[in-house]
């Protein structure tokens, strides 16, 4: 906490199109990865294991992504766990983590970090199965360790050390390591996007946090389309086309107009090519569940079983993994 609908001429359009290939690694394809009819992910984040499997029977719907926070200097738990959890109820694994503030990103690119960046990536070796690692999520806010500006963060040093954890990652061999490039939504103030993107090379997703808090400090209700359309244009512009595209959290605060929010909000992932979308089903500063209330619940339910939205079991878990790892 923690598509791009536009109507161009053909020479802006190109010259977009030119700009973010500038990105690209050399023999990238440029088309956006947009299918029509192509299913879509659905997950959730949730307090505790127990708690998803709540929502889970309440939606009908069970999660063909995990979502997870685990701590970096904690690393990833027991095979055994993730097993039970993850893997044996037939879904992918999304985990949100990167160095805290005793380790700022100079500590990183120096190598400060890789005794620890090495332990992750055998762990994520020894599983086995496709992990979407969230590196350093909302990097464009000013709220995170990594954040430019935090820790004595200096502007450029955020794509520096992304690139570096990829690189010792690949250097231990976790192939099965699927790195999500996760800015928060667009707003006034923020970090320009463009300014930390690694390198297509170095991203296998994109993805984006949107949240309406309902707050006037944050300009009220908050439309699913008023943030994502601004969002999308900005990660576009600075990630190009050619990369899958996923909601890593997204949630809406309580008010009577929710249970609307809900269905507008999985009905318009189709039009934005969204491909994956992880829920963030949790109590915490605001009531973003949804199945608190018997309308939330109808319309939750109602959503998730329309839109082409799939969960474990509407997908075999092969075809889960596949899409983790490549988007298609």
């Amino acid at each position: 906490m923690t598509f791009l609908r536009h109507r161009a001429s053909t020479a802006a359009l190109l010259a977009v199109i030119l700009g973010a290939g500038l990105l690209l690694a050399p023999g990238t394809a440029q088309a956006a990865p947009r299918r029509a009819g192509a299913p879509i992910l659905f997950g959730l984040y949730d307090h505790t294991d127990a708690d998803r499997m709540v929502t889970e029977r309440e939606l009908g719907k069970r999660s063909a992504l995990v979502g997870k926070f685990f701590d970096w200097n904690n690393g990833l738990p027991a095979l055994s766990y993730l097993d039970k959890n993850v893997t044996r109820r037939g879904a992918a694994l999304v985990v949100a983590t990167g160095p805290a503030g005793y380790a700022p990103l100079s500590r990183v690119i120096s190598g400060g970090e890789d005794v620890r960046t090495g332990q992750w990536a055998e762990a994520i070796k020894a599983y086995g199965h496709p992990v979407m690692i969230r590196l350093m999520a909302e990097m464009n806010g000013s709220w995170e360790p990594w954040s430019t500006g935090q820790n004595g963060n200096k502007p450029g040093e955020y794509v520096l050390a992304w690139r570096h954890i990829v690189d010792v990652f690949r250097a231990h061999g976790a192939t099965n390591a699927i790195f999500v490039w996760n800015p928060n939504r667009a707003y006034r103030g923020a970090t320009s996007m463009r300014s930390l993107y690694p390198g297509s090379a170095y991203v296998d997703w994109i993805g984006l946090d949107v949240y309406n808090f309902n707050e006037a400090a944050k300009k009220g209700w908050l439309s699913f389309d008023s943030m994502m359309k601004p969002s999308v244009r900005q990660l576009r512009q600075a990630a190009g086309y050619a990369k899958p595209m996923m909601l890593n959290e997204v949630g809406t605060a309580e008010g009577r107009r929710k249970p609307l929010w809900i269905k507008t909000m999985f009905a318009s992932l189709p039009r934005y090519g969204v491909r994956a979308v992880n829920y963030f089903d949790e109590l915490r500063h605001e009531d973003w569940r949804l199945t608190k209330t018997a309308a939330n619940r109808a319309a939750s339910r109602y959503a998730v079983h329309h839109n082409n939205i799939k969960g474990a079991g509407d997908l075999p878990l092969a075809t889960i993994e596949r899409i983790a790892r490549t988007g298609a």
